[in-house]
């Protein structure tokens, strides 16, 4: 029946929305990467995959790998985002990938006639590859939500509460990282990827739209 004294009050302080992405790769003439702290993150080219005038050349195969890092772990909010060129439509090929189907973690893929954005076990499909021409993808959650934008329109939405257990593989660029397989392989090109550890609003998703697209032809 003894109580102590009042211990001191404890103070809380929300930590503010990192604006700034935590992971980019702008592919210019290498496949390294810069995060919010400005250190920088080794890539690996395997294949034949290419690097030139901001583009990763992935038209006679090969993907990119960077080792796994807290920053492409699922959040109370996330995005990811890149220029894509579709060369060849493939089978069923996977643009960026550090998760697994049905499990945690993340993938964006080409998939039937339109996109699939896998967040945690929850598939969220909906919009249409143009190939021929560079397009923009923003697959966002928000902690309830999975989001697909696709030219700074939103063509896919579902409710969802993911598995956020952390996928300890690495990031695939151009390829499926649970089983890599030439089912999965993007012929094509991609340019400016970015990693948000917040979900970008379809105002920001506009805006990226707008932006010049890469340059190479």
């Amino acid at each position: 029946g003894q109580v102590s004294e009042p211990t001191s009050p404890a103070i809380a302080t929300a930590l503010p929305v990192i604006k700034r992405p935590v992971f980019v790769a702008v592919l210019h003439d290498d496949a390294k990467a810069r995060l919010l702290d400005d250190a920088i993150v080794e890539g690996t080219l395997h294949g034949n995959a290419k690097i030139g005038q901001g583009v990763l050349d992935l038209r006679q195969g090969g993907h990119v790998t960077y080792p796994h890092r807290r920053e492409f772990d699922l959040r109370h909010g996330f995005s990811v985002a890149c220029w894509l060129y579709v060369d060849e439509r493939g089978e069923i090929p996977v643009v960026l990938s550090c998760g697994r189907w049905q499990g945690s973690g993340w993938f964006l893929q080409r998939y039937a006639s339109g996109w699939r954005w896998h967040v945690g076990g929850t598939d969220c499909d909906g919009g249409r590859p143009a190939p021929g021409r560079w397009t923009h993808l923003l697959a966002t959650f928000d902690g309830h939500h999975a989001t697909l934008f696709q030219d700074g329109i939103a063509v896919a939405s579902k409710a969802c509460h993911p598995d956020r257990t952390p996928w300890s593989g690495p990031l695939f660029v151009g390829q499926y990282g649970a089983a890599p397989g030439q089912a999965y392989q993007v012929t094509g090109r991609i340019a400016r990827l970015e990693i948000y550890q917040r979900a970008l609003p379809a105002e920001d998703a506009a805006t990226m739209f707008q932006a010049e697209p890469p340059s190479s032809p």
